[in-house]
Order: structure tokens, then sequence, then C-alpha cells
């Protein structure tokens, strides 16, 4: 997904965060 490497992506914590919250498991 979009935050798979979120240092490449101008690592944005609430999004970060969020995407964890959503149970995201493709990394």
């Amino acid at each position: 997904g979009a935050y798979k490497s979120p240092d490449l992506y101008s690592f944005d914590a609430e999004n970060y965060k969020k995407a964890l919250e959503n149970g995201l498991n493709s990394w």
C-alpha cells in the first residue's frame, strides 16, 4: 500500500497512524 515505505512519501505520521489503525498488514 501507500504506506509500505512511509519514508518515501514524506512520512505523514497522522496518515501512517490511520493506516495502522485500519489494520494495514501488507508491509
